[in-house]
């Protein structure tokens, strides 16, 4: 097995938001019953998000994150972590750009119909 740790790039983080949307039947278990904050990438013209208390991790699967992780680390301490590593603060849903909110909207909306929008706080990774 292929040893998890916390991320050290904002690339880490990115390929940790792709590898979280490579499994969709785990991701809704992954995202638990009310998750707040996302990372928020666009790759290949496409918008991504991944679980914050997930990308925090380089070289993790869902899989192995729902397994090993999810209840050993706390989301306030990945949270952080992650504003620290790409020298960003949260935003709330309300002050992203419309169409991120609306990529946004139509991916959580699969996953969580009922979900609160205004829950939702971002992170956007910009690779280029």
């Amino acid at each position: 097995m292929t040893k998890t740790t916390f991320a050290t790039t904002i690339e880490d983080i990115a390929n940790s938001v792709i590898k979280f949307n490579d499994n969709p039947k785990l991701r809704k278990a992954a995202l638990g019953s009310s998750p707040k904050y996302f990372v928020h990438i666009k790759y290949k013209n496409q918008h991504a998000f991944g679980l914050s208390k997930f990308c925090a991790f380089n070289n993790i699967t869902v899989e192995n994150y729902l397994n090993e992780y999810r209840y050993k680390t706390n989301g306030s301490i990945t949270q952080k972590y992650i504003a620290k590593l790409t020298k960003q603060s949260w935003v709330s849903r309300n002050n992203i750009s419309n169409e991120i909110q609306l990529h946004f909207d139509n991916w959580i909306s699969d996953i969580f119909p009922n979900y609160n929008l205004n829950k939702a706080n971002f992170i956007t990774i910009s690779l280029y």
